[in-house]
């Protein structure tokens, strides 16, 4: 009875253990993304303004209190 409840054990440990691995991409190609640095297009604003990536509109001047140059959102 101990060795069927020990086998029972082994096997249901070794039946739900395991490895989550991501699925690759089209044709198992997995780009790893990069940093690129993009030069500014024109002059800073003023003070207080710093060239970052908007998520959706690419590079652009960011203020932290006046928010993104020519009003991207």
């Amino acid at each position: 009875m101990r060795t069927t409840v020990l086998l029972a054990t082994i096997l249901m440990a070794a039946a739900t253990s395991g490895c989550v691995v991501a699925p690759a991409g089209p044709r198992g190609y997995g780009a790893v993304g990069a940093t690129v640095y993009v030069e500014p297009t024109y002059p800073s604003p003023g003070p207080g303004w710093e060239w970052q990536r908007h998520s959706d509109r690419g590079w652009g001047w960011h203020h932290r209190d006046r928010g993104w140059h020519q009003g991207w959102k």
